[in-house]
């Protein structure tokens, strides 16, 4: 059979023909008998709107995203004789449809470059500006362009390096959420999926060679639409790593089209080498507070809990403690007046973060200490907070009980230094920690929540500039459970739409 398709080709005079009908058989011969099978498609297309327009260029309409591909004949005094090259599919033109096609005038300024992903781009970078954080602060890197390119371009300097990617890839939920050749993809077109899958497999490839084949992860956020296609992508690309699948509740309200009401969304974990899931604080399961507990010492909540216990049964125990920016105790307030809105607290004092008894039901509650007792506390180390808890809008702060306290300045314990939050280290110290669970279930994680639509609208100032964000606390906790241990780790993030990755 393959002899007699070779002796046909050989009989097609058009060479243009010729060799596009050899190029389309060789496709079909390379076509997988088993596993994931998809329509490879016509390569993507990007525009170069500073390229100039010159004899030899493939251009397109600049102001019609629709446009069929046309081939420069000449340029003269402002205007390019074109004829057509492409339908606006991206098809070739039948031998009769070339043989008819006329050539057109047309102004240059109406032009626009444009380039296969199979031709040779030569992307560069120049600097468009930077910001010098100082200290110890994270440096991060941010390119605007076309990612395939991107990722082309990084081969050169980030070959094997990379230790963490994570992506946010488009969903192909059929509701215009994306473009292929400057066009969207809805669920009215029939190729809609092989479209989305061959357009993640040239980036994953090469991704994939960014990766540090000895110790990497690759992370991929999809939802219910290709989960089980990216599922299959990625066990014919990625043979040699281990993959795991988290499902994250991300909307516990649920949406519904017709059938069961869907709260979650899919992380694909791709462990490479001797790469493995880093142990974190919480499981990840449930909204439980960080595990605090140390050998020797034992680490309670300050704010007391039990039914009776809101701010009107010992007014002087509700009071806010001050924090800064780095959530170290700095001071006290005035406790609250009891006669006053509790929704008319504030959430500064004095420029620092006010930490209020918040219980699980918003209601103020009270604090086990007083306001003394606390100082004195935290000016030792006895006292800190572990950081904002979101779900109850507030600060969780923990306290060593007195006789801990007793022990350690009595020598029966011995402290050796301070943590980064400011707590007292006792010598044995070690923090309990767990491996997180295939199911992540935290309020944190909301999308449409605190650390997500709220947070962005906060930043921005505006609504809806970017749609479908994630939270913030989701994608931390997900890029912490590949490389948190690895403070000086390289993290990739090539789908950035609004920063979140940098931010988390």
């Amino acid at each position: 059979m393959a002899d007699e398709l070779d002796g046909l080709l050989a009989r097609v005079d058009d060479p243009a023909l010729r060799a596009d009908l050899r190029a389309h058989v060789e496709r079909l011969r390379a076509k997988r008998t088993f596993g994931l099978v998809f329509e490879s498609h016509l390569p993507e297309r990007v525009r170069l709107p500073e390229h100039p327009v010159r004899t030899g260029a493939k251009v397109a309409l600049r102001d019609d995203p629709d446009s069929a591909t046309y081939r420069v004949l000449r340029v003269h005094d402002g205007d390019a004789t074109v004829r057509t090259a492409r339908h606006p599919d991206g098809s070739r033109l039948s031998a009769e449809e070339a043989a008819e096609a006329d050539d057109e005038i047309r102004p240059v300024a109406d032009l626009v470059v444009i380039a296969d992903f199979g031709e040779a781009v030569y992307p560069g970078l120049r600097t468009l500006g930077s910001l010098d954080r100082g200290g110890d602060k994270p440096a991060h890197v941010v390119i605007k362009g076309e990612n395939h390119h991107v990722l082309e371009a990084l081969r050169f300097t980030h070959a094997g390096k990379v230790d963490c990617i994570y992506i946010d890839p488009p969903y192909n939920t059929g509701a215009r959420d994306w473009k292929y050749d400057n066009r969207y993809v809805d669920d009215t077109d029939a190729y809609r999926h092989s479209k989305w899958l061959a357009f993640m497999e040239r980036r994953l490839l090469l991704a994939k060679e960014l990766l540090n084949p000895s110790r990497s992860v690759l992370i991929i956020t999809i939802d219910e639409k290709e989960y089980l296609r990216l599922g299959l992508l990625l066990e014919q690309i990625l043979p040699n790593a281990r993959i795991q699948m988290v499902s994250i509740v991300v909307n516990p309200s649920g949406t519904s089209s017709g059938g069961l009401s869907r709260v979650d969304e899919y992380a694909f974990y791709c462990f490479f080498g001797s790469a493995q899931p880093v142990a974190l604080e919480r499981d990840l399961l449930t909204d439980d507070e960080p595990n605090a507990d140390y050998a020797g010492v034992r680490w309670l909540s300050l704010m007391r809990g039990g039914n009776a216990w809101y701010r009107s049964s010992r007014p002087n125990l509700c009071y806010p403690v001050l924090l800064d920016d780095d959530s170290h105790i700095v001071d006290v307030g005035d406790p609250w007046d009891p006669e006053v809105d509790e929704s008319e607290r504030p959430e500064s004092i004095r420029g620092f973060h006010a930490a209020w008894p918040v219980r699980a039901d918003g209601r103020l509650g009270i604090w086990r200490v007083d306001r003394n007792r606390l100082m004195y506390l935290a000016e030792r180390g006895y006292a800190h907070s572990t950081g904002r808890d979101e779900r109850r809008g507030t600060w969780t702060i923990l306290y060593l009980l007195g006789g801990t306290v007793d022990a350690i300045e009595g020598g029966e314990l011995s402290a050796v230094g301070r943590g980064g939050h400011n707590e007292v280290l006792v010598e044995g110290f070690m923090r309990r920690t767990t491996i997180p669970k295939t199911v992540w279930k935290s309020s944190a994680h909301t999308a449409g929540g605190q650390g997500g639509t709220v947070l962005l609208n906060n930043l921005l100032g505006e609504r809806n500039l970017f749609t479908y964000p994630k939270s913030l606390y989701a994608v931390e906790d997900a890029v912490a459970a590949a490389v948190g241990n690895r403070p000086d780790g390289i993290v990739l993030d090539f789908f950035a739409g609004s920063g979140t990755t940098a931010l988390a």
